[in-house]
């Protein structure tokens, strides 16, 4: 996505317009466009499993914990995309952008979690208005 425009229309595109009603909807998004679920399925599931509340998103712990323990999710270790590198003789170690992942992961479906967000990595399409987040977990869609 290259600017706001071109991700609002393709969220839009996707999920329809019931996305645009929950400004905290990012978890129930990236489930429906992962899953293939509607957006009001996905809502329903993350309200039900997840503590989801349209104005405050959902719990995160109960988020990785979900994530974690399904069969349907495959944690994959960023530790291999960060970037390492010494600042005074520190080692350093910077954390992948969501941008630059979409780049590596060309096939499949991924659920890229960044500091109070989610977005989903469709066969090498990021559905993001912010490219540049930091991620801090990435977990494969399975099946």
């Amino acid at each position: 996505m290259r600017n706001y425009k071109e991700y609002f229309e393709r969220k839009t595109e996707l999920l329809g317009n019931g996305w645009r009603e929950h400004p905290s909807g990012c978890v129930p998004s990236a489930l429906a466009l992962i899953t293939g679920r509607t957006f009001e399925d996905a809502v329903e599931y993350a309200t039900e499993k997840l503590g989801y509340d349209r104005k405050t998103g959902v719990n995160s712990d109960r988020l990785y914990k979900l994530l974690d323990s399904s069969t349907r999710w495959k944690k994959i270790g960023i530790q291999d995309f960060c970037n390492e590198y010494k600042v005074e003789g520190r080692i350093v170690i910077r954390r992948p952008r969501a941008k630059n992942l979409a780049k590596k992961f060309s096939r499949g479906k991924y659920l890229l979690m960044t500091s109070g967000h989610a977005t989903a990595i469709l066969e090498g399409e990021l559905i993001e208005s912010n490219p540049k987040r930091i991620v801090n977990a990435v977990y494969e869609y399975v099946g």
